[in-house]
């Protein structure tokens, strides 16, 4: 409930009008929440950060680099909506479908989908991105491109890590991080999960020991058959991929175990 009173001080939540004693009752069970509770880790494994010259990769990055998902004190994560809202999230995705008049030709469409805060969830970023946006910084294999740049195939804004912040919280991956606008947009050439929903241009896949195989990621956190990057995405096989104990996340090469 402290979260919750924060949020409003802070603009970030709007509810109607509370009389004084809901508010004391508010503030002292705040002072019993606990904050201190970790829904596990993720564990690079190998470096997070190699020089690639031709075939050589030289790593530059840490080793074995651990970090703790952590119940935050302030919820950080989202919830899916119908309409934008102050503070929100949104998801475009530029798709192209068949259409059929005189000729089959083939037509752009647009399909966005609202996130709103939510205090019920945390989230935690992976990206290339060394800015304050992505919590774990996993940069993979870097290469100049032809201006001279260091760029590579793990995406800026890699993943996200949604953890329920009540028990047994449970924690999701979905492909794709939100930008300094709070956007996500796919172009027209990534790899199309039906209308509304599609996958990274390297992808995003995750290993679940408990089905012994590998599945992709969408961005909406859907769990797709595993595909070669040449190929279309596979099917859907099911709503949402839910971490456990063991499961290995592959960002173009560099893996990332989730450990509870």
């Amino acid at each position: 409930m402290l979260t919750l009173l924060i949020m409003i001080l802070r603009g970030l939540w709007e509810i109607p009008d509370i009389d004084e004693e809901a508010l004391d009752i508010l503030i002292e069970e705040g002072k019993e929440e606990e904050v201190d509770i970790k829904f596990g880790e993720l564990v690079v494994l190998g470096f997070s950060e190699y020089n690639v010259d031709s075939s050589l990769w030289a790593p530059t990055g840490r080793r074995n680099k651990i970090f703790p998902l952590c119940k935050q004190e302030i919820p950080t994560g989202f919830s899916h909506c119908s309409y934008p809202v102050t503070n929100g999230r949104r998801v475009k995705v530029v798709g192209e479908r068949k259409e059929r008049g005189k000729e089959e030709e083939e037509k752009e469409y647009v399909s966005e989908h609202f996130y709103s805060p939510s205090l019920t969830k945390d989230q935690f970023q992976i990206g290339r991105m060394n800015n304050e946006l992505n919590d774990l910084i996993v940069r993979g294999p870097l290469h100049k491109d032809k201006n001279g740049l260091l760029c590579g195939p793990v995406s800026r804004y890699a993943a996200r890590i949604e953890c329920d912040r009540l028990a047994p919280f449970k924690s999701r991956i979905l492909a794709g991080g939100f930008d300094k606008y709070g956007k996500i947009q796919l172009s027209s050439s990534c790899p199309q999960v039906g209308e509304g929903d599609g996958c990274t241009t390297f992808g995003i896949r995750v290993f679940l020991p408990s089905i012994n195989r590998w599945v992709e990621v969408s961005v909406l956190g859907k769990g797709l058959e595993s595909r070669t990057r040449s190929d279309p995405p596979g099917d859907i096989i099911m709503d949402s991929v839910e971490l456990e104990d063991g499961s290995i996340i592959d960002l173009a090469g560099i893996q990332v175990i989730f450990l509870i």
